[in-house]
């Protein structure tokens, strides 16, 4: 008892230590992400206004394009930060660190019941002080927030999961585990998972379904169903448009993004070579723990951990992913290497089984280290808070009409901070398809990057300053029906005179 008392002890100083690392540490600025969306809910449900009713038209021929609403958990965690502070990045950012400081503590909970006390602390320092999630602090984004529905609702299930309870318990048991599953997906769609999980991990250890699964099922259908009357929300359906399995793709996945992506969480800033090594040892150690947990004791975690890493692997849009799809899953990578730590110290000796989980813990925070040495600590640059993006919406906000309709690559941040309605472009195979699309939404105005900062590669409209060399060459093309109003260091912005007739638009340009 004094030492499990010890071990929380120590576990809940560390992830207070975490926590005001992160929150000295916050940097001003934000960078151009999907934050938008979520403020944007948030703002609505302040001012009353519908939660869909953002501005932003969701372009059909773009199935990667951000989805017409966002889920609701996080908007609603949201709105009383936007209610006292407005658009306060930093006051949001202490919201989200917060959050992120409960989910580790979740964490640690959870893995105390399948762990000792040093290796679940071990756990937590290796995954809260990693440089990753240091720097995702500075997103507005639901994944820190999903971590902490996520972690509740694994919890939940593998404390009750199977064990008897009275009726009236068992009654309770569906109503806070279909609450629980519910805020999962209603911070990310990949929360849905978990409502698969349940029922799968039924018919793997009994072949059928309890009666407690399907009353769960049953209350988080319901609140399903509340959410779409209520918010308007199905982002599920965007998601899904946009799967389309292919061989191709699950290779590039698992053959190169996947372990690109483990580099990215675990450099050390320095060597490339001392990455692959340890992120090969680890690797080893992941699959080892993963697959004698799988034939000892089947649980949440592993079938979870399983379908969350076939989703990512899947995923047909393997050139817009990043290392924040890894962030449910890291956690739980590192809990297996722990795990297969653990099963090959019986056969090695006693002296270096000793120190094996402090000299593992030492390895990676050391890597972290290194790499913490190359980031920048200072202001966001290239983000929305840049003079040049802020002088833009004031522009739009201030002297456009507010029925003017925009074409911009980054939509959900002009329906934000330029009030406008607007959508984002891309890449058609015709000039005139563009011109077709800008006819069918009414647009009135748009918008392009000069190109001054240079790109992620050069089409690359969407994540970074640039709207790509097809735009640029679309709008000198078409001067004639594009007259420019606004321009400054990184955007043009043209008001849009007259269209082509149909059929008859300018040539498509080169790029």
């Amino acid at each position: 008892m004094k030492s499990s008392t010890r071990g929380t002890v120590g576990a809940v100083a560390l992830i207070i230590a975490v926590g005001l690392f992160y929150l000295l540490t916050i940097r001003a600025g934000h960078r151009w992400s999907d934050f938008a969306l979520y403020v944007h809910h948030a703002k609505n449900l302040v001012e009353g206004v519908p939660y869909r009713d953002t501005g932003h038209i969701y372009n059909y021929h773009d199935p990667g394009d951000t989805p017409r609403a966002y889920p609701p958990v996080f908007p609603l965690l949201l709105t009383p930060v936007y209610k006292f502070f407005g658009l306060s990045f930093t006051a949001m950012k202490v919201e989200v660190v917060l959050l992120w400081m409960a989910a580790l503590a979740m964490l640690f909970f959870l893995w105390r019941c399948e762990l000792s006390g040093p290796a679940s602390i071990a756990l937590v320092a290796m995954v809260g002080l990693n440089p990753f999630y240091w720097d995702f602090k500075d997103e507005v984004l639901s994944d820190f927030p999903f971590m902490l529905t996520l972690t509740v609702a694994m919890y939940i299930i593998h404390r009750w999961h199977g064990t008897s309870s009275s009726p009236k318990q068992r009654t309770l048991r569906a109503l806070l585990l279909g609450l629980a599953l519910f805020l999962a997906y209603g911070t990310r769609p990949a929360g849905a998972l978990l409502a698969i999980a349940l029922p799968l991990l039924d018919l793997l250890q009994r072949r059928r379904l309890r009666l407690d699964t399907v009353a769960t099922l049953a209350v988080f259908g319901s609140l399903l169903l509340l959410n779409r009357w209520v918010f308007g929300s199905d982002p599920t359906s965007s998601y899904a448009a946009s799967l389309s399995i292919t061989f191709q793709d699950t290779w590039l996945n698992l053959s190169w993004w996947l372990p690109w992506e483990l580099f990215q969480l675990l450099q050390n800033g320095y060597s490339w070579k001392l990455v692959k090594f340890l992120v090969l040892f680890l690797s080893m150690l992941a699959v080892i723990g993963y697959v004698l947990r799988v034939r000892r004791r089947l649980t949440i975690l592993e079938v979870f951990t399983g379908l969350y890493l076939v989703l990512i692997i899947v995923n047909s849009y393997s050139a817009t992913q990043d290392t924040r799809y890894l962030i449910p899953l890291f956690p739980w990578y590192l809990f297996y290497v722990v795990v297969g730590l653990e099963e090959i110290q019986t056969r090695i000796p006693a002296p270096i089984s000793r120190v094996a989980l402090a000299g593992l813990t030492a390895i990676v925070l050391a890597s972290y280290t290194g790499r913490y040495t190359k980031i920048d600590f200072g202001p966001i640059r290239n983000g929305v808070t840049d003079p040049e993006a802020v002088e833009l919406f004031a522009y739009i906000r201030e002297k456009t009409n507010p029925k003017d309709v925009f074409i911009f690559s980054r939509a959900i941040h002009l329906s934000l901070f330029g009030e406008r309605a607007s959508s984002a472009y891309w890449v058609p195979e015709r000039a005139e398809d563009l011109w077709t699309y800008a006819r069918e939404i009414g647009a009135t105005h748009f918008a392009v990057g000069t190109g001054r900062r240079k790109p992620i590669w050069s089409p690359d409209f969407i994540w970074s300053a640039e709207d790509g060399v097809f735009y640029r060459e679309f709008a000198s093309a078409n001067l004639d029906r594009l007259m420019p109003v606004f321009s400054n260091a990184d955007f043009v912005l043209y008001r849009i005179a007259s269209y082509p007739p149909i059929q008859q638009a300018a040539l498509k340009p080169s790029g």
